[in-house]
């Protein structure tokens, strides 16, 4: 191989080495910035007479997409479905060669935790034992495994009560107890306004939508959003949780709250929605002159007012 073409494959492998560099360096953020997207439904089966069911099949169906999954209880009687697509309606099926089959409908998991139903199920005709007495002794456990620390959980139903002025992401959170919203010294905006938990300062939370971060890396937004109005409408939002003290060890980086959005996922048929939001002085008994006086003193003048949100999802 003479000189000329040894410096031509040197620079060819130079350049490859450097657009893989540039491809890991561009996909870094996205590995690192992972978040609690899913939800999981657990519980126990036992038959009427309080015996634990074990090898019962258990079927969780996602009533919106027809999504299925499978599950079979242990020696404890216990199953587990993790990996849930958050929200629902879920219908949960216990069948088995010697049970009659059990439902239950209308089921709704919460992001980031389990949720418990326990089924009592009835032998078929065949397998049913009289017994003259049975004892059932309960006791509390010391440590609850399905807790989550002190937060708060809003589902689809509680986002659209909501009410709110501008339909901005700042609102819909101040709907939990544990943030508090502080208005700009600038401005009164609430779309800008300061996300407080824990007496902590609003660039010490973490927001997450469908497990990315979107907190302002650089700190030039008071509300600590990337954005500087709304990071995606509220009528996509499926659950919205908030938490403050948080016992799993895969959320960090935080001392205030952790803020934790999901979007919809969606059904199998066409829906959608539509809004439109005005927000002018005429509504509020005012009459803008800000924009039409001559130059002098404005004192008394109420500045013209005039906003409009609108929006559709489909």
């Amino acid at each position: 191989m003479n000189s000329s073409h040894r410096s031509s494959f040197a620079t060819t492998a130079r350049s490859v080495c450097a657009a893989f560099a540039i491809l890991g360096l561009a996909l870094a953020p996205l590995a690192f910035a992972q978040g609690i997207i899913t939800s999981g439904i657990t519980g126990v089966v036992r038959d009427t007479s309080g015996k634990l069911v074990a090898g019962a099949a258990v079927t969780a169906t996602h009533t919106p997409t027809g999504t299925a999954y499978s599950a079979a209880t242990g020696e404890n009687g216990r199953y587990n479905f993790r990996g849930l697509i958050s929200g629902g309606p879920y219908t949960v099926t216990v069948s088995g060669t010697s049970l009659k089959a059990a439902e239950r409908t209308d089921l709704t998991t919460q992001l980031g935790s389990e949720v418990e139903v326990n089924f009592a199920v009835t032998p078929s005709a065949g397998d049913i034992v009289s017994l003259e007495k049975f004892t059932v002794k309960g006791e509390s456990n010391e440590l609850d495994s399905a807790a989550t620390g002190a937060g708060s959980l809003l589902n689809a139903a509680r986002l659209a009560a909501k009410p709110t002025t501008q339909r901005s992401f700042a609102d819909v959170i101040s709907a939990s107890p544990f943030v508090t919203l502080r208005s700009m010294s600038s401005a009164n905006d609430r779309e800008e306004a300061h996300l407080t938990a824990l007496g902590q300062n609003n660039r010490y939370n973490s927001i997450l939508i469908d497990g990315a971060r979107i907190n302002d890396q650089f700190g030039l937004n008071g509300s600590g959003l990337a954005s500087f109005f709304n990071p995606l409408s509220v009528d996509t939002l499926e659950q919205l949780s908030v938490q403050v003290s948080p016992y799993d060890a895969r959320e960090s980086g935080f001392t205030g709250a952790s803020i934790n959005a999901v979007t919809k996922s969606g059904t199998n048929q066409f829906h959608g929605s539509a809004y439109y939001l005005l927000s002018k002085d005429r509504i509020f008994g005012l009459r803008g002159q800000g924009a039409d006086i001559a130059p002098g003193p404005t004192l008394g003048i109420v500045p013209a007012l005039k906003r409009t949100t609108m929006g559709a999802t489909l």
